[in-house]
């Protein structure tokens, strides 16, 4: 509607497109009147824009409902909503309102008589008068000395130059307050900003922090989490009430965001229609709040049978609203909302005549079903008494009714999905569509047509439609009755929770392994899809994989936050999963990737939240994989080895043995002892608690060892053994007593030794002696070193008439001699034998080891001897010592008969008797004189 210069004059209720007032210098008049029963009602579908020469008079009780308001001046003057004596004013705005420069909205008038709920924001620029309560769902912002005389709700309040508010205000958030803007009344807010000369007169209650700057004052009473004051401002407590900080227990409760009212189906003026309220504590009603009995609807046509509604634990109220004289009611609330409504709009048409989807002849809604699985429920025809108003069947005996179903949530069927009656599939709609239409016959009794075997192949919101063509009866008119069910809700049965894991009924130690070379802690493929009811999978939760993965698909679900756990089979440690909840798109299967931190063999559990908004539990879709795994570790890690040298600070070394042009005699070493710890590692790192037991795969025999330095020397080792570590599980500890060769003779060889494990299924793990000190860095002089040695007895000779020493020492190649080995303390040179005592003179006497051969002897710096005793007179003569028990490190080629093959032991020739020179001879031809 547009006007410019005229008077309108409106009576009854009206519905508009818009409604727009034109300056060009002439005067605009609307007048609504309301004064009979229970007023009037004004539709408005889009915006209401009233311009400066505009005038709107409200008589009687009126409701006015527009998507925007807009007042703003034209021509020097000023648009203003007028109410007369005893009138009243609802002003119902789905988004914003503006008010510009001395607009004025019941000026004069009494603040209970106006009544506004916006669910945008609210401007009031300059020099703007209301008179009224305000609940908005945005924000409000005032400048240049508006005035609001009444209550004010909002999500935040901005306040500057001269601007006031007298009444009350509650905030969600923030105020901000300055430009000697002032508030006489309470204040309830999120936190508190005053600035510039701003005042606040009268309590506040702050969730967060009170600040007041330059020259503003406080007066009253203050609960807040803090409170400053800087510059000249002031926060004057009223004697005896100095709350700060009172109250404040450090809980958070949620303030209330909007109410959210919701009907579904058709209504019939016989019947109460129920409005469920939801207290949504954020924009998305994602959090929902449990209230006190304060929320109030109003109505434009009927009434409600409680004054205020009670908001459970849920966040879930009802009110009933009855309207037995048809016709379209529009609602609203005292606090701000929003509606989910058929309609579209915040409003529900009450019908003479329905059809109508109930679960049961009582009237129950229909409840949540399960994807698949069959369902009854009724279509029950309804018609209102005109005498007495009472609910009367309207359909009687075999009929034709037109079915259809919409997909709501999704808004579109994506794969085909098909709703049964008995086997009858009904056609399909988008959301809030009912163009499509499949006729099925029913027999109605009592109203009342039986509906059997329904059953719907997919998940989601869905919402029945039905039609039905009755011709003229003695008591009806011909007649077209429509309906819909409420918006019910599809569930999936459950989960097909699938790996690549072979199928097989052994989960212990020696279970197939995980294909692909997974392992701990590596990413795999998850795929989780949902699926309907069959009734060869009918089970009590959890459901398993090997029974529900052959059932149908459902496509069309979504949900997010759906948990999943972890068991392992063998009562191990269950270890960490990398996704713990999943958010299931719509489409069917999903793939996601997902890894095991620990060893062993597992089953995933898929836990669903509340579908839908929490309108449908899910306990019975909890569903489970199969075996998942055997996964072993991805490597072994191992601390540096510790290798003890055999002779104080070194070792003897080996020679390997080698044949042909390169011929050379080989010696073992002598035998060292390497001992460490190792852990089975996922691929983060971390340890495997699990690789213990017969999960463990690692034997002594998989540990090996070789010269880090030069793989052509040799290292021999025996079994060695490998044992639990006391660090706990997944440490394993080793220990082999090893012999070292080298290739080739060289000089003292400092060894970094490299430790080797290898399972036999794959998992290995290597380190390198580094030498480390005190300190815990590498220090390879720190290293283990070996020297190639050899055993030496020496000759000598002396009286017969003396103890005679046969010196003994050890000797080491360093590079290009052999020289003593000083370092040696540990090297035992008994026992010996003697030889045949070669006799030169004509005594009966030998000599005698004095060593006693069973208490054997060890050399001191790489030296010692062996004592003989004297032959005695005339029993000169040699005799040669054999170290027989010389070690196979301190042998050698002693007489370079290496072809032999065989390395000699060392020996000594000891002589007696002194060298008397040769005997006298007498020539011949000698004259003696």
């Amino acid at each position: 509607m547009s006007s410019g210069g005229s008077l309108l004059n409106i009576t009854g209720n009206r519905s508009y497109q818009a409604i727009t007032t034109n300056g060009y210098g002439q005067s605009v008049e609307i007048i609504f009147n309301g004064s009979a029963g229970d007023g009037i009602a004004i539709n408005v579908a889009g915006s209401v824009t009233l311009a400066g020469n505009t005038r709107v008079t409200i008589r009687g009780k009126v409701t006015l409902i527009m998507d925007s308001l807009g007042m703003s001046p034209s021509g020097g003057s000023h648009p203003e909503i007028v109410l007369t004596e005893g009138a009243s004013l609802v002003l119902l705005v789905r988004n914003s309102i503006s008010l510009t420069n001395s607009a004025k909205i019941n000026a004069t008038g009494s603040p209970s008589a106006l009544s506004i709920y916006a669910n945008g924001t609210m401007s009031l620029p300059n020099a703007n008068v209301l008179n009224g309560s305000v609940v908005l769902g945005g924000g409000l912002s005032m400048s240049g000395n508006s005035i609001l005389n009444g209550s004010m709700a909002a999500r935040s309040l901005q306040m500057s130059s001269d601007s006031r508010i007298n009444g009350p205000v509650t905030l969600q958030d923030n105020l901000a307050i300055s430009g000697n803007a002032q508030i006489n009344g309470n204040v309830l807010a999120g936190s508190v900003h005053m600035s510039s000369s701003s005042q606040i007169s009268g309590v506040a209650a702050v969730t967060g922090e009170f600040q007041a700057h330059d020259n503003s004052v406080f007066s009253g009473a203050l609960v807040a989490s803090g409170a400053t004051a800087t510059g000249n401002a002031v926060i004057r407590l009223n004697e005896g009430v100095d709350f700060t900080g009172i109250c404040k227990d450090g809980s958070s409760t949620p303030l209330l965001d909007h109410v959210r009212l919701r009907h579904s189906g058709s209504v019939a003026s016989c019947m109460a229609a129920e409005v469920e309220v939801v207290a949504c504590g954020d924009p998305a009603c994602n959090v929902v709040l449990e209230l006190p009995g304060d929320i109030s609807l109003a109505t434009t046509k009927g009434n409600f049978g409680a004054a205020s509604i009670t908001v459970d634990e849920q966040g879930i109220g009802h009110a009933w609203l009855r309207n037995p004289d048809g016709g379209n009611a529009h609602l609203g609330a005292n606090v701000a909302y929003q509606c989910e409504f058929d309609s579209g709009a915040c409003s529900i048409e009450f019908h003479e005549a329905i059809l109508d989807f109930v679960a049961d002849k009582e009237g129950s809604e229909l409840p949540p079903q399960i994807a698949g699985r069959p369902f009854s429920g009724y279509l029950r025809s309804i018609t209102t008494n005109p005498e007495t108003k009472a609910c009367e069947a309207r359909a009687e005996g075999l009929q034709v009714a037109y079915l259809g179903f919409s997909c709501e949530r999704p808004a579109q069927c994506v794969a085909g999905e098909t709703f049964t009656v008995e086997v009858t599939a009904i056609a399909s709609n988008g959301a809030g569509a009912i163009a499509n239409e499949t006729p099925v016959s029913l027999r109605f009794e009592d109203g009342f047509a039986h509906l059997v075997n329904m059953k719907y192949s997919d998940a989601g919101e869905i919402q029945l439609t039905a039609r039905l063509v009755l011709p003229e009866s003695d008591t009806h008119p011909a007649t077209e009755l429509r309906g819909k069910s409420n918006k019910f809700i599809s569930q999936p049965y459950g989960f097909c929770i699938q790996t690549a894991a072979l199928d097989s009924d052994e989960v212990g130690p020696e279970s197939p392994l995980f294909p692909g070379d997974i392992r701990a802690g590596d990413d795999f493929d998850l795929i989780i899809t949902p699926k309907a009811w069959a009734e060869a999978s009918e089970a009590q939760a959890p459901l398993r994989a090997s029974t529900i993965c052959a059932n149908p698909t459902t496509p069309n679900y979504q949900q997010n936050d759906i948990g999943l756990e972890l068991e392992e089979l063998n009562g191990g440690h269950k270890g960490n999963l990398a996704a713990t909840t999943h958010n299931h798109p719509q489409g069917g299967a999903v793939t996601i990737n997902q890894s095991i931190s620990e060893v062993g063999v597992f089953r995933l559990t898929a836990t669903p939240p509340p579908y839908l908004e929490a309108k449908a539990n899910m306990s019975h879709a909890v569903s489970q994989s199969g075996r998942v795994g055997r996964f072993i570790p991805a490597s072994f890690w191992f601390e540096d080895p510790e290798v003890t040298p055999s002779c104080g600070s070194f070792t003897y070394a080996g020679l390997k043995a080698k044949t042909g042009s390169l011929l050379q005699l080989g010696k073992d070493g002598q035998s060292f002892p390497v001992s460490g710890v190792l852990s089975a590692r996922n691929r983060d790192g971390v340890v495997t608690k699990n690789y213990k037991g017969s999960f463990a795969k690692l034997r002594a025999s998989g540990i090996t060892y070789v010269d880090n330095g030069n793989a052509l020397n040799e290292i021999s080792y025996d079994s060695g053994t490998l044992n639990a570590a006391e660090e706990g599980d997944g440490y394993l500890g080793y220990s082999s007593e090893l012999r070292f060769r080298f290739d080739a003779p060289e000089g003292p060889h400092k060894l970094a030794i490299r430790v080797t494990a290898d399972d036999g299924e794959g998992v290995l793990g290597s380190v390198v002696d580094v030498g480390l000190n005190p300190e815990g860095g590498p220090d390879d002089t720190l290293l283990p070193e070996f020297r190639l040695g050899v055993a030496r007895v020496s000759n000598a000779h002396g009286s017969e008439l003396q103890d005679l020493a046969l010196p003994f020492a050890t000797v080491y190649f360093n590079g290009s001699d052999y020289v003593p080995n000083h370092p040696d303390n540990c090297t035992v040179f008994m026992p010996a034998t003697l030889g045949h005592y070669q006799r030169t003179g004509d005594g009966s006497g030998e000599p005698e080891l004095v060593n006693n051969p069973d208490e054997p002897y060890q050399v001191v710096a790489g030296a010692g001897r062996y004592l003989l005793t004297a032959p005695g007179e005339d029993s000169s003569g040699s005799i040669l010592l054999t170290f027989d028990g010389v070690p196979a490190w301190l042998q050698f080629d002693q007489d370079g008969d290496g072809a032999l093959s065989v390395l000699d032991h060392p020996s000594g020739l000891a002589t007696f008797g002194i060298y008397r020179g040769p005997k006298s001879l007498i020539f011949r031809r000698e004259i003696y004189r």
